[in-house]
């Protein structure tokens, strides 16, 4: 029996398919579909507040009220619980000790489900590895990417082995959040934890 391989180019549209109907899904209330921005970079200090979070906005550095630190080694983040407040804006520093590649990422339960959707996705396609983003395959084309990082999600940011990433994010109502990576397998190991906004 021959075996079915697909080419080059009906994999990248089936990508563009696939990330245009998971924008959709996401989009906020106004119906219009979030802007794509890399959490880590820059992107935090531009204006970037016209997101439709139902729980909350990304941050500003320059506005940040504190610095949370939080180490994720291969099976779990060093915290599991963050007490918050209603109009803080937090600095979270996301330092990888392990050997895997991992992600922080901000949401509710049903956020990290749709999420974690799009890094199977990402895996599936080859843009992350176990270890690592793959930007050989971002960047030669044999996927969409917007910039140099194929994360473009201001609640979240991909860290490598031993390399450190920042999300700003101020938290503007009382509610519960997660914070999770959600990089296949990883959430379900427990390497998630619990925000409490108050």
């Amino acid at each position: 029996m021959t075996k079915y391989k697909p080419s080059k180019y009906s994999i990248v549209l089936m990508f563009i398919t696939l990330t245009l109907i998971a924008g959709r899904a996401d989009a906020g209330s106004s119906g219009h579909e979030r802007q794509r921005v890399p959490a880590y970079s820059d992107a935090i200090n531009r204006d970037v507040h016209k997101h439709p979070f139902d729980f909350g906005v990304p941050g500003r550095i320059s506005d940040a009220t504190r610095t949370i630190r939080i180490i994720a080694a291969d099976t779990h983040f060093s915290s599991k619980i963050l007490d918050l407040k209603v109009g803080e804006t937090v600095l979270f520093e996301i330092v990888n000790t392990g050997k895997l590649l991992h992600e922080f990422s901000i949401g509710t339960p049903l956020t990290h489900e749709r999420h974690r959707a799009r890094i199977t996705m990402m895996r599936a396609f080859g843009l992350i590895k176990k270890d690592r983003i793959n930007y050989d395959r971002v960047e030669t084309g044999q996927a969409p990417a917007d910039e140099s990082n194929p994360h473009y999600d201001p609640t979240s940011a991909f860290i490598e082995p031993n390399d450190t990433q920042w999300v700003a994010w101020k938290f503007t109502d009382k509610m519960a959040l997660e914070f999770a990576c959600n990089i296949p397998g990883h959430y379900e190991a427990g390497m998630k934890g619990n925000i409490f906004v108050n």
